[in-house]
């Protein structure tokens, strides 16, 4: 079987970390199926001055991910202009994904985010005559729809003209019968862990390989963008709080985004800069150095799909501090693998990871729900899906037969 990924999220030479949780799906479903990636990236003219701008200038158009080729074809944006990705973003991927159809035809389409991605792919999908499946992450869904008029018109294309669509989590597939997702044509698959990657570590070995302070120093850690969604400010704000009932407690947040400035200034103007560490964007193959470093992991988001670094954390054995949002209540499920908050909730917070540093876990209960969460089950579910759908080509809906933009597109 032949499936085309198309996802914007994905590692790249100038962003390693970028979509690492398609990353790891198509690096299980490569073992099972013949996979190719399309990930379009901005157009940017090669000038220095522009540090974000001349970093997507020097990603190559081709790659591999193992033996998986990935293409980079570039899409024009401007800056503040996203939705201008709905005429844009299919330009970039038709050529190259019908040259690749032309040598090898494809059996089925699976994109990830419903726009721009799910948008683009409905016109591949109708051109190719094959079933297309749209994973669905967090604000393509309870976000994206809702910015404009373009936005929402893209997302409802995008579902209309979908076989399949997967949510991440159930939380999340409730927020699709907004956009009037039909119920049988949904389901959920979570994100998932490469457990030969994360896996329980002697956790003094890997803070001395990382550098970090041994006993009796306890490790909080955080793995996230630094966007607002993530709520790092409200954890920074905790954790100041935290270092009066726990003087012996060590911050570090790994992973990069906008917020880091401000980000710097709070842990400064709380005085926590000598306890607190703004690590910065790490690789993913270090992360479960991190996570069995760590005593506790914590991510006070706003708002969520299903955490990746959440499902990497507890296959280390590690217990969690979230926020009760998303898809999160679903991982966490009983206080034996972590404890839930309010999202936003300063002092809650504070006092669950308190509560949690003076408490004894039990690494294998945590370890034994982990195990429903590996990458190898999600592929495996996804081949069983790709199958029915193509041994089933009646089963696409009526609506295909409806004139809409995505048909006047493709003629």
């Amino acid at each position: 079987m032949r499936v085309l990924v198309i996802s914007h999220l994905f590692p790249n030479s100038q962003d390693p970390v970028l979509g690492t949780f398609v990353a790891g799906q198509v690096r299980a479903l490569s073992r099972l199926c013949e996979v190719s990636v399309v990930c379009p990236v901005p157009w940017a003219p090669p000038w220095r001055g522009l540090p974000k701008y001349f970093a997507y200038s020097q990603i190559p158009r081709n790659s591999k991910l193992d033996d998986v080729p990935v293409y980079f074809p570039r899409y024009f944006i401007l800056p503040k202009l996203y939705y201008l990705s709905k005429w844009t973003f299919p330009l970039a991927i038709k050529r190259m994904s019908h040259q690749r159809n032309e040598a090898s035809p494809f059996d089925v389409i699976h994109a990830h985010m419903l726009f721009p991605d799910g948008y683009a792919a409905a016109m591949l999908a109708k051109q190719f005559g094959v079933p297309l499946i749209i994973t669905v992450h967090g604000y393509d869904a309870y976000d994206i729809p809702w910015r404009n008029r373009i936005y929402k018109h893209a997302v409802m294309e995008a579902v209309r003209h979908s076989d399949r669509i997967i949510a991440v989590s159930k939380s999340l597939l409730s927020n699709l019968g907004k956009l009037g997702v039909v119920k049988s044509s949904t389901m959920v698959i979570p994100n998932g862990a490469d457990e030969t990657v994360f896996f329980p570590r002697n956790s003094n070995s890997c803070r001395q390989a990382l550098g970090l302070p041994g006993s009796p120093k306890r490790i909080i850690l955080s793995v996230a963008n630094l966007v607002e969604l993530k709520g790092l400010d409200n954890l920074l704000a905790a954790f100041a709080i935290i270092k009066r009932s726990v003087p012996d407690a060590l911050l570090y947040i790994v992973g990069h985004g906008h917020l880091l400035p401000k980000l710097r200034r709070l842990r400064d103007s709380l005085g926590i800069n000598d306890s607190a560490v703004l690590v910065g964007a790490r690789p993913h193959e270090e992360l479960p150095l991190w996570f069995n470093a760590a005593d506790l992991v914590v991510l006070p988001s706003l708002m969520e799909g299903l955490p990746t670094a959440l499902i990497e954390a507890i296959s280390c054995g590690k217990p969690i501090v979230a926020s009760r949002v998303g898809g999160t209540p679903e991982l966490i499920t009983d206080s034996r693998i972590g404890l839930l908050v309010s999202p936003g909730d300063v002092g809650q917070l504070a006092n669950a990871v308190i509560e949690a540093l003076n408490h004894s876990w039990d690494s294998s209960a945590i370890l034994k729900h982990a195990a429903k969460y590996s990458w190898n089950s999600v592929a495996d579910k996804l081949i069983t899906l790709y199958s029915e759908l193509v041994q089933k080509p009646d089963n696409r809906s009526t609506e295909h037969g409806q004139e809409t933009d995505i048909e006047q597109c493709v003629e």
